[in-house]
C-alpha cells in the first residue's frame, strides 16, 4: 500500500537525485565515445534515445516498487521488484529488475572505455587485454570488499558527481563563451535556466552530503563487528 503520496521531507528529493546522478555519471566520456563512432553526427539523436529508455525504465522501475512496499521502498530497485510480498520471486518484476541491471552493465563499459584507454596508453600505448581484465577485476574487487560500498557510492554522487554534472559544464559554457566571444540565443533565457540549475545542483551537493555522512555514521555503528557483508 503507498502511505505517503509527497515527499517523506524537503531534503528527500534532493537526496535522491544525488544518488540518481550517478546512472548519468558517464556524460564527461561521451567525447571519447563519440570519436569512435561510425557516424559522429548521429550523437545528439542516440543521446536522447538512450536517455529516454534509460528514464522509462527507471521511471517503471521505481513506480512498481512503490506501488507494491509503499513508504518502506527500498532504496535498490531491483530487490523491491525481484520478491512479492509472500517471498516468491516476481517473473514481471525479475525482468525489469534485470532491465535495471543491463543498463548499468551498458553505462559501466561506457565509463571503463575511458579509463581503459588511458591505462593502456600509459603501460603499453596500445590496446592490451590484460590491462583491461585487470582493471575490471580491481572495480569488481572494490564492489564486493569495500565496508558499505552502497553508502559510499551514495556520497561520491552528492559530491564530486553532482558537481561535474550540474555546476562545472556552466562553469566551462560561460567561460568559453566569455573567451570566444560566443553569441548565446535567448540569452535572459539561459541564464535564468542556468541559474535553476545552479540552485538545484548546490541543494544536491549540500543535502545529499550530509544525509550520505549521517548514513554512513550510523552504518558503521550498526555494523561495528562486521562492516564487511552488513
Amino acid at each position: 500500500h503507498v502511505y505517503r503520496a509527497g515527499p517523506v521531507s524537503f531534503c528527500a528529493p534532493f537526496t535522491v537525485m544525488s544518488r540518481c546522478l550517478l546512472a548519468f555519471a558517464y556524460q564527461p566520456c561521451i567525447p571519447t565515445v563519440r570519436v569512435q563512432m561510425k557516424r559522429p553526427e548521429r550523437m545528439g539523436f542516440s543521446l536522447k534515445v538512450a536517455c529516454l529508455v534509460t528514464f522509462s525504465v527507471y521511471v517503471l522501475a521505481g513506480a512498481g516498487g512503490y506501488y507494491g512496499f509503499g513508504d518502506k521502498t527500498h532504496s535498490e530497485s531491483v530487490l523491491n521488484n525481484m520478491i512479492g510480498r509472500d517471498g516468491s520471486k516476481i517473473p514481471e518484476g525479475l525482468f525489469l529488475s534485470s532491465a535495471v541491471v543491463f543498463n548499468l552493465f551498458a553505462t559501466f563499459v561506457i565509463l571503463m572505455n575511458v579509463v581503459n584507454r588511458a591505462a593502456e596508453n600509459a603501460v603499453v600505448g596500445k590496446y592490451c587485454a590484460p590491462v583491461r581484465l585487470v582493471l575490471v577485476a580491481m572495480c569488481a574487487g572494490i564492489a564486493i570488499f569495500m565496508p558499505h560500498f552502497g553508502v559510499l557510492m551514495s556520497f561520491i554522487g552528492a559530491i564530486p558527481v553532482c558537481m561535474l554534472l550540474t555546476l562545472v559544464p556552466l562553469l566551462i559554457f560561460w567561460k568559453l563563451v566569455r573567451d570566444h566571444g560566443v553569441e548565446v540565443p535567448h540569452r535572459n533565457v539561459q541564464i535564468a535556466w542556468h541559474c535553476v540549475v545552479v540552485i538545484f545542483g548546490l541543494c544536491c551537493l549540500v543535502i545529499g552530503s550530509m544525509e550520505a555522512v549521517v548514513e554512513l555514521i550510523q552504518k558503521l555503528k550498526d555494523t561495528e563487528d562486521d562492516p564487511f557483508w552488513a
